[in-house]
């Protein structure tokens, strides 16, 4: 079971709009461009959402990196009091907008896997920088007593969720338990997705965003016995 809270679609701060371009916007963007210059908040997340609209395949380590470089610059903004609590909401949200785009526009049902050698190696590395951004959603369990081996010996137990399989998963997450140990986590695993090799290993599991009170479980397989027996040595 993943414990309460998570996973949940990220969102826009209840009542949050999002600036426009720095160029302004076809509304009569006097006002408007004018507020976001003088606000430096307002003048991230415009720049950050030009990053949002042109990320694609043919831009995709630079509209990453640009991401990144965002969300670290508003977090050093936050920090500093000149943006909002919600303008640093928005810049995660963005964020994780970027990355979704860059996925979708690069995973192998876009049909990337025909790309030239060179591209398809730097889009390899962009998909693997976007996994390791993954959030990670907590399990009520300890990897330690119930999978020894997934920590012991690197071993890759089948997992998948356990209902709403007629829904597509529209997150991608990794996986820690409730203990104390930085290494009680599951960070590989048996991929999903059509187009994907035989022996590949995913850094991510597809998971559904939650809904609210949802008890949801996951299925971990080929566990057996065993591994509960040498949990409990």
């Amino acid at each position: 079971q993943l414990l309460p809270g998570s996973p949940r679609e990220p969102g826009l701060p209840p009542g949050f709009t999002l600036p426009h371009g720095t160029g302004g916007d076809k509304d009569g963007g006097g006002e408007r461009e004018a507020e976001v210059v003088r606000s430096p908040g307002r003048f991230l997340l415009a720049t950050f959402r030009e990053v949002l609209d042109a990320a694609g395949a043919g831009n995709a380590r630079e509209s990453f990196t640009d991401a990144q470089y965002f969300r670290k610059e508003a977090s050093e903004l936050f920090n500093l009091g000149v943006m909002t609590l919600e303008e640093r909401a928005a810049a995660d949200w963005l964020f994780r907008e970027v990355c979704k785009k860059l996925r979708a526009a690069l995973g192998p049902e876009a049909g990337q896997q025909e790309a030239a050698a060179p591209l398809a190696a730097e889009h390899a590395d962009v998909l693997a920088a976007i996994d390791h951004e993954a959030p990670y959603c907590h399990m009520n369990l300890s990897v330690f007593r119930s999978m020894v081996d997934s920590w012991a010996i690197g071993q890759i137990f089948p997992v998948m969720p356990l209902q709403r399989l007629h829904e597509h998963p529209s997150l991608r997450v990794r996986l820690a338990d409730i203990t104390c140990d930085s290494d009680g986590r599951l960070e590989r695993f048996i991929p999903s997705g059509r187009g994907s090799p035989n022996g590949s290993v995913g850094r991510t599991l597809p998971v559904h965003a939650r809904a609210p009170d949802e008890l949801y479980l996951l299925g971990i397989f080929l566990v057996g016995v065993y591994q509960e027996s040498m949990g409990s040595a």
